[in-house]
């Protein structure tokens, strides 16, 4: 087992790190994120159940064969442990921490099959642990307000894949996690679909660093600035962007005022045309 509760950013950078070393393929990766994002319900209980078709949803693995073997090589990389139960029970898991850390990123699945990853990765990792322990005060603090911010995100848009998760730790370094996590309220508030938040929270944030914002209460401000400019180009514009028609005064016509007297009739002549008498008479 594994010692102690895991954290969420440190064990999936470790993740990505053992990668390196031992390469998985892309179920594998999509199958651990789901065994985390489980785990995290669970509040990184050591040892947790999960239905396989649970599994399967969220990593996107179609056939139960191939989710099998795509389990089994978790396992004997030594990234998961698992050990099934009697009947239609879902399986037991743990996930092993990976963190150079701890001193516990070896594992397997417990049997013959399992492969440590203590061998050749051992070098790697003590070279690994040599060049951040010195920073590990000040990565604890980073890491949990990425793991604030990342858990915000799954409780939205559902587990941030690689890209988003890169993403998320730039702006997290550069604005703060105070001043990320407003922006993905924001675009919760809107309910901004999942293929679109990245861009918007991106376009949120990018309006912050032009006008210098570095507070909440200066986001606060921007944000309610932004919601009247908005509002008032909705009252000046159609859907669409056309323009509302200028309003036009409606008179009323003539000939329904109580003193109007309607136009005489003019006087037709026309010398040109003959006397009834000369009609009579013909040529």
């Amino acid at each position: 087992m594994r010692g102690g509760k895991l954290n969420y950013i440190t064990q999936i950078k470790a993740f990505y790190d053992k990668l390196e070393n031992d390469p998985l393929n892309s179920s594998a990766i999509a199958l651990w994120h789901a065994l985390m994002a489980q785990n995290n319900k669970t509040a990184w209980s050591a040892t947790f159940t999960v239905a396989s078709s649970v599994l399967k949803q969220k990593s996107g693995i179609k056939s139960d064969s191939n989710f099998f073997k795509v389990r089994n090589e978790l396992a004997q990389a030594g990234y998961i442990k698992w050990s099934p139960r009697k009947g239609n029970q879902a399986a037991i898991y743990s996930i092993l921490n990976l963190s150079p850390y701890s001193g516990d990123s070896s594992g397997g699945n417990g049997g013959d099959n399992s492969r440590g990853s203590s061998g050749d990765n051992s070098g790697a990792l003590n070279k690994l642990n040599k060049t951040k322990r010195n920073n590990d005060d000040d990565k604890g603090v980073t890491n949990t307000a990425e793991q604030n911010t990342w858990e915000l995100w799954q409780q939205l848009w559902g587990f941030p894949n690689a890209i988003v998760q890169q993403d998320l730790t730039n702006w997290v370094s550069e604005f703060g996690s105070d001043l990320v996590n407003f922006a993905v309220t924001i675009a919760g508030s809107k309910q901004i679909p999942a293929k679109n938040s990245v861009k918007y929270v991106d376009r949120v944030l990018e309006g912050w660093r032009e006008l210098k914002v570095t507070t909440i209460e200066a986001a606060k401000k921007a944000d309610v600035e932004h919601q009247r400019k908005m509002e008032r180009e909705r009252k000046a514009n159609r859907p669409g962007g056309y323009k509302l028609p200028r309003r036009i005064k409606e008179t009323l016509p003539d000939w329904i005022q109580d003193d109007y007297e309607p136009p005489k009739p003019a006087k037709y002549e026309n010398k040109d045309l003959p006397s009834f008498d000369e009609i009579l008479k013909g040529d």
